[in-house]
């Protein structure tokens, strides 16, 4: 039986850090790769490589914060079930209970202060305590709302985005955080929205190409959004399956780009005045791993070697991506001139100012050339891949987003399970209010997409880099930064906690990074529609 239990684990921690691997790359070889190499139409390649590796370093690191983050959420939301529990049973008044009472804090220390100790400091020093979150994220099934486990059973388990804000951040500063990860959301959703069914079309009828794209959009976001929702439990061996199809997909069309690379042997020149221009989408690129985790983490056994196993898989995923954004743009470069004077010619600067992917300049280029005829079918390979890429990264980005939705079902439901919370009067209307507002909260969310990518003009590269390089920046920096700084204030005990000395230093580094990266954001797009003639940097 022993022997059997521990094959067990070793099977599902297996099963787990082959989906995050395969998830994360879902996540984050989206329209990134696709669009990036267009902005190394000045750089060239050594100042992009220059100005992306720092990402590589950065993203790993937030992906540590991220299982640190996780673990401490998925303790105090163990704890707020514990303290559901001691209450019924002592019939206590209070809504908590210390945590060294249920087994959340280190007590082998004399020293060690309880929580309610540091509870004390921090309200007068000004800070959030996580114990006084209005949220609580696991619903006991009491006499009281028993009959709410079939309304609930779609939801989501274990941690999330918003429990994280609501544990970790003080009032106005959570409310920020949740709008920016909503916003984030639907950002990404929306230009999958618009390159999706687009992707699709091509592979049938690109003639066709405008007049079915409007039709096509509200179909796509309705049946995905349908499969994510209904189908979830489902959601990551479908995901990891056809992530490993893309990425045999992305393998053969980097090696036949390579082999046309070389008949082509098209010269690009490095110009480190523009070092800058390619960071922006550097950072849409390599970034949006950290809305996917919670949802994996979710499924995860907890014990410090699972916890290892997780975060090296994310960051595996990290340094894979980073390497197939490096060989891709270097192919993309030695087919493609960075600019042409011929004015039906194909280049970089042009497929860049008109938001055209990559493979676009590349399809241009085999096409009106007899010698490269060969290599049609690599357009075929390529549209097979893009097509992929989206769609994949479509729902693994709705299912991250159904997560994070459901944190916010759960605070809603805990809200009204609540006597001292102005949401209990809603008891009166029924049972199944949490449920009424589950399917409204699905039904504006997916409807808010639908609705913005059918009004959206064309082209996804705006949306790409004016918005969501400051969303994934302001996200992945400064609020989980924030986050970490906070819950080290507690003393939370956890299977796998980071060294204090380590999480110290580098949150001066990663917040410093995102913090820049925010304003360089700003200052860049009021720059790039103020000056004429385009930006000298």
């Amino acid at each position: 039986n022993l022997n059997y239990l521990k094959m067990a684990d070793t099977w599902h921690i297996a099963i787990v850090c082959i989906a995050t691997f395969y998830i994360s790359v879902a996540t984050i070889l989206g329209t990134g790769i696709l669009a990036l190499p267009g902005a190394l139409y000045k750089s060239g390649l050594w100042p992009f490589i220059v100005s992306f590796s720092p990402n590589l370093i950065i993203q790993s690191i937030v992906i540590l914060y991220m299982v640190e983050l996780l673990q401490k959420t998925l303790a105090l939301q163990n704890q707020d079930v514990k303290s559901k529990v001691y209450n019924e049973l002592t019939r206590e008044k209070s809504d908590r209970v210390p945590l060294n009472q249920v087994g959340l804090l280190d007590d082998t220390s004399d020293e060690e202060e309880s929580l309610d100790e540091i509870e004390g400091e921090g309200e007068e020093a000004g800070e959030v305590n996580p114990r006084q979150s209005d949220s609580d994220n696991e619903m006991i099934m009491t006499d009281e709302n028993q009959n709410s486990k079939k309304e609930i059973k779609t939801l989501a388990k274990g941690p999330d985005l918003h429990s994280m804000g609501t544990y970790f951040l003080p009032g106005p500063i959570r409310i920020l955080f949740d709008i920016v990860v909503m916003a984030q959301f639907i950002s990404a959703l929306v230009g999958y929205s618009l390159a999706g069914p687009e992707s699709i079309i091509v592979l049938f009828d690109d003639g066709a190409r405008d007049l079915v794209l409007k039709w096509l959009i509200m179909p796509f976001v309705i049946i995905f959004a349908f499969f994510v929702i209904f189908l979830y439990r489902y959601i990551q061996p479908v995901i990891s399956f056809f992530t490993i199809v893309k990425t045999l997909l992305l393998i053969v069309m980097i090696i036949i780009g390579i082999v046309l690379s070389v008949t082509v042997n098209e010269n690009y020149t490095n110009d480190w005045q523009y070092i800058s221009r390619p960071f922006l989408l550097g950072t849409v690129a390599m970034g949006g791993v950290i809305n996917t985790l919670p949802m994996i983490y979710s499924k995860m056994k907890q014990s410090k070697i699972n916890n290892r196993l997780f975060a090296a898989s994310a960051i595996g995923a990290v340094v894979y991506c980073w390497l197939m954004n490096v060989i891709w743009c270097w192919v993309v470069l030695k087919i493609v001139p960075q600019d042409t004077s011929d004015p039906n010619g194909s280049s970089l600067k042009q497929a860049y100012n008109d938001g055209n992917i990559a493979t676009t300049p590349i399809s241009h280029i085999i096409n009106s050339n007899e010698n490269f005829k060969k290599f049609k079918w690599l357009i075929h390979i390529m549209n097979i891949f893009v097509a992929f890429s989206i769609v994949v990264s479509y729902i693994t980005m709705s299912a991250a987003f159904k997560h994070t939705l459901d944190g916010y079902v759960k605070h809603f439901n805990q809200m009204v399970a609540s006597k001292n919370s102005i949401a209990h009067y809603l008891q009166r209307y029924g049972k199944k209010v949490g449920y009424i507002f589950q399917i409204l909260l699905y039904v504006f969310s997916w409807a808010s997409i639908a609705i913005l990518a059918q009004a959206a003009p064309d082209g996804f590269e705006l949306i790409m880099e004016s918005f969501r390089s400051f969303g994934l920046n302001l996200e992945s920096g400064v609020f989980i930064s924030l986050m970490v700084g906070i819950s080290m204030k507690y003393k939370i005990q956890i299977a796998d906690p980071m060294n204090t000395k380590f999480l110290a230093i580098s949150l001066f580094f990663v917040a410093g990074f995102f913090i820049f990266a925010c304003l360089f954001d700003i200052v860049y797009t009021i720059l790039r529609y103020s000056i004429k003639g385009g930006i000298p940097f």
